[in-house]
Parts: C-alpha cells; structure tokens; sequence
C-alpha cells in the first residue's frame, strides 16, 4: 500500500497518546525515514497535516524552485518546513499528538483519521462531520474538472 486511504476514528489519552490506523502504518512503514511528519495545514484547517518524511522532501524540493531569497519563499517554507514535526512510533504504532496540535485541531478524546492519497489529516470527529459536508458540495461541483486520459495499467511507463 502506498496511499493513505479511508478514515478511522480513535481514542486520544490524557497524555495526547494515539494510535495511528494500521493501514496508515503500512504506508509509514516504506519510508526511508521512520515516524510521521505533522504539522498545520497551509489552508489553516482547524486539523493537523500527516506524511511520510518522503513527502516532507517532496514539498522542499518543490519550495526550492522559488527563490530562495523572496518573500513567497520564506513565508511558504516557514509555514511547511518551520512548523513540521518529526514524531516518532511506539512498538504499539501509537504516536504523541503535540499540545499545539492538540489545540489547535480542538481533539479531545477522539481524534478522526482521514487519508488524502500522499497525506492524511487528523481532526476532532465534531469539527471533521461539519468539513466534510462542506467538502462535499465543493467535490460534487468540481468533479469535471478531474484530468482524464483513461486509466493506465500501473508500471505501463506510457
């Protein structure tokens, strides 16, 4: 498995403890780097961004197509690179939700795992219900404008 799919909901401790979705892991656990990268979202959701540490590169390699020096640069790669989190897995796959994340994302208890494809986000199951009704009226209303070449048979290099 190579994307993080589905959603789950799971209990949160008192200590911001929670356990990370096993097919999620399956996903981390083909990362040259172990553990999870979080941080905010640049859409400034009230949830918390999830991904390998590949992606984290993917997103740098990507901010270094800017200029270095512009302001466009320092304010994205503050956001992404700045507020990122490398957090580590217990042998129970469990992870230490950051105090910051916690509040931010308003989780208390129960936290909402949502796979996005390359990431996932994490919310509180209140906040998550009321995004993704919104969510789907943007999705219904911009279905079209999905590229569509055909579907091509995975590793056909064409």
């Amino acid at each position: 498995m190579k994307l993080f799919i589905s959603s789950s909901t799971h209990k949160v401790d008192k200590k911001g403890r929670v356990s990370i979705p096993a097919t999620f892991r399956k996903v981390l656990e083909r990362e040259a780097e172990p553990g999870v990268v979080l941080g905010p979202t640049l859409r400034e959701q009230p949830c918390v961004e999830g991904y390998g540490y590949g992606r984290l590169e993917q997103l740098a390699a990507q901010l270094d197509q800017l200029n270095p020096l512009s302001e466009e640069y320092e304010a994205l790669a503050g956001q992404v690179l700045g507020r990122a989190k490398l957090v580590s897995l217990d042998p129970e796959g469990r992870i230490v939700l950051p105090a910051e994340f916690i509040e931010r994302a308003e989780i208390e208890g129960e936290a909402v795992f949502v796979g996005l494809g390359k990431t996932f986000q994490i919310w509180s199951p209140d906040l998550y219900a009321r995004h993704r009704d919104a969510m789907r009226g943007v999705a219904q209303a911009n279905v079209g404008k999905l590229p569509w070449g055909g579907l091509k048979p995975a590793g056909d290099g064409s």
